[in-house]
């Protein structure tokens, strides 16, 4: 059995694609000429894609049937071309999801949200900090979390996923243990119609737990080791994690306790 992809939008309808017989080449799709496409230089290698009107080819661009005014359309979706042949793309990000830090450094956090929301404790996790110094993790459990000790135990089980999210992103992106926080039962992420979360409205919703969570931290945070080894800063923190039994130094340390701010207790 033979798998083409399709793809379009309610704006668009279906876009015009060729076959590529090569199997190898499945995450890409090459979007046919017919289509009136430009693929425009974003950043970080990505290109956004343009649907740009063309008389000619009217009958492939419904987009401007929805749209008689305009003469382009940006789709502000971000494509990474196939390194192979050049002629087809995969998409990779939507142009406002790119987190810009006041160092100038940029993050696409689409990847490391998808790996950490697969972790099965995990129901959605957001990355913010747009404008700040460092990226920041919002995780929304799957189930309620009852106290500080159920919430620092759910950082330590999530916290070998996180430190592999960290792994497949640039240094200026990675989550540091201390700018991890969880949602409150009473806010639940807002969500579209398709189950996914609406990224603008979520950092709005939580934009005071964020807030308190930079104002908390220096400006000059240092890096996470990679092994994922780190010290217990009290003995407090041993018995919630093993029932009682303080053991430092004799297996592997959990996080340090994140920062937890009074809107995002439960």
């Amino acid at each position: 059995m033979k798998l083409i992809t399709l793809f379009g939008s309610t704006e668009t309808k279906l876009f015009p694609i060729e076959v590529d017989d090569d199997s190898t080449n499945w995450e890409y799709i090459p979007i046919s000429r017919f289509l009136g496409y430009e693929f425009r230089p974003s950043r970080h290698k990505l290109f956004e894609l343009v649907i740009v009107r063309k008389e000619d080819l009217y009958l492939f661009q419904g987009v401007f049937s929805t749209f008689p005014d305009l003469q382009e359309y940006p789709m502000k979706d971000l494509y990474e071309r196939n390194p192979s042949n050049g002629g087809s793309w995969a998409f990779r990000a939507r142009a406002d999801d790119i987190i810009a830090l006041n160092n100038a450094e940029k993050l696409n956090p689409v990847t490391m949200e998808t790996i950490i929301s697969g972790h099965p404790a995990v129901k959605s996790a957001i990355i913010g900090g747009h404008g700040q110094f460092q990226a920041a993790l919002l995780v929304e459990p799957n189930q309620p979390l009852l106290d500080d000790k159920e919430r620092l135990k759910f950082i330590l089980d999530i916290w070998p996923t996180v430190m592999q999210a960290n792994r497949d992103c640039p240094a200026h992106g990675r989550i540091m243990k201390d700018f991890i926080t969880l949602t409150s039962p009473d806010k639940p992420l807002p969500r579209a119609g398709k189950d996914t979360v609406q990224r603008y409205a979520a950092i709005k919703l939580y934009a005071e737990e964020f807030k308190a969570l930079y104002s908390s931290k220096s400006e000059k945070p240092q890096p996470e080791p990679m092994n994922g080894t780190v010290e217990l800063s009290s003995a407090c923190k041993a018995e919630a994690l093993t029932g009682g039994t303080d053991t430092r130094g004799e297996q592997a340390e959990p996080p340090n306790e994140p920062s937890w701010n009074a809107k995002s207790r439960a």
